[in-house]
């Protein structure tokens, strides 16, 4: 499960109490213990807020004829609506044909609601997705050539972060990713007719091209890429902290310096253990990479140690048209498909099952990018990235109102 990422700001009790005219006592206990950091894990709560935690005297006094215990699960029953079930995470679907991003209860595979539903936002042909270090999500609007940014707790429009025409000429872009370059957050993203992956600022600002086609390493198409990380273990691997990309329309698969982007060498080539169009490719905990061979049905895998092999065999469990690849987070491979009657498997140690069946919770026939929904973090009440005094007056408001 990923974790929520919170900026802590300092709270002045008396500050807050003097403002509100609030009991310090309903402060002191029914919100301030999301911001103490000596319980930090509850910042990421998996259930919804319990007035367990309150004081019976609080619990039992009368708000406006009201008691707060009453008030409390008002509030209980409206974060419910957007918290897991016990024991499920959520994950997201880019929906290519529905041009939206449908939620689904993972692993029951429940469908839980149009995330991003169509026609709200600029979204056209919705593909990559990603988290920035904030928590806001970040969408992929492939024919409009922008990318998109929105509330990653209720899927409302934020803004256009990269713009139609920016002065990078994004053009049919494809996959998402956030890293660190000299201590600055910077966004990569693949621009399928560039031939390109291009850099922008945290501010959307076009940077330079980071990765280009060159005639030593022909980069045709680029799609789904990723950055190798070091193994859970620590152990040493090659290639951790370098990019590796699907480049669709060759049928490679290249290794790029994460630093400088220059090119490194060809893991995977033209028909390279039935290699065929490739999309998307992911690394595990072991720094093991996976990768979708859309044509020829199957997944490829190479290890940390570099040797390779067919991870999932051509139409193994009804597997047609490999496309997004994620790891949950028991390792377990996550694949979406554009072909037979399945449209998400899982394939835990490469035993493929379906997850979800075509047109699940209202997805068209193309669903292609997955991510995993981190863990709301309960103490950002409203959902700006940053827990203040904000989130304080916001969440007192509901209260009383009982999310009426």
């Amino acid at each position: 499960m990923l974790q929520c990422r919170c900026v802590i700001d300092r709270i002045d009790l008396q500050t807050i109490a003097h403002t509100t005219q609030l009991d310090p006592l309903v402060i002191q206990y029914l919100y301030l213990p999301l911001y103490s950091r000596n319980i930090a894990r509850d910042f990421c709560m998996t259930s919804v807020f319990r007035p367990t935690s309150i004081l019976v005297n609080i619990l039992t006094r009368p708000v406006g004829g009201t008691a707060l215990f009453t008030r409390c699960w008002a509030v209980s029953a409206c974060l419910a609506v957007v918290a897991p079930a016990a024991g499920q995470s959520q994950m997201l679907i880019s929906d290519i044909g529905g041009n939206k991003v449908v939620r689904f209860e993972y692993p029951s595979g429940r469908p839980i609601d149009h995330f991003i539903a169509s026609g709200i936002s600029d979204l056209d042909n919705s593909r990559g997705m990603a988290f920035d270090p904030q928590g806001r999500l970040y969408v992929v609007s492939q024919d409009t050539d922008q990318v998109i940014r929105y509330n990653p707790v209720t899927g409302q429009f934020i803004d256009i972060f990269v713009t139609t025409n920016d002065p990078g000429n994004l053009n049919a872009p494809n996959e998402l990713l956030w890293f660190r370059e000299s201590g600055e957050d910077r966004l990569l993203v693949s621009g399928v007719s560039n031939d390109a992956i291009k850099l922008y600022n945290s501010t959307g600002q076009f940077v330079r091209n980071f990765i280009v086609s060159t005639a030593a390493a022909v980069l045709d198409g680029p799609v789904g890429f990723a950055i190798r990380p070091t193994p859970a273990n620590g152990a040493p691997c090659v290639g951790a902290g370098d990019i590796y990309v699907c480049s669709n329309g060759n049928d490679r698969v290249l290794r790029y310096s994460g630093t400088t982007g220059a090119f490194i060498e060809q893991v995977f080539g033209p028909g390279e253990l039935g290699l065929d169009g490739p999309i998307d490719l992911v690394f595990d905990s072991n720094s093991d990479m996976y990768v979708s061979s859309a044509i020829s049905n199957s997944i490829l895998v190479q290890r940390c140690d570099q040797s390779k092999s067919i991870y999932i065999p051509s139409g193994s469990g009804g597997l047609l048209g490999p496309q997004g690849l994620a790891i949950d987070d028991s390792g377990t491979l996550v694949i979406t498909a554009s072909g037979g009657n399945g449209a998400v498997y899982r394939a835990p140690n490469g035993v493929v099952t379906p997850l979800l069946l075509s047109n699940a919770g209202g997805l068209s026939s193309d669903p292609v990018n997955i991510v995993f929904l981190p863990e709301p973090c309960r103490a950002d009440f409203n959902a700006d990235g940053a827990i203040n005094t904000q989130d304080f007056f916001d969440f007192i408001s509901a209260f009383f109102a009982g999310c009426q």
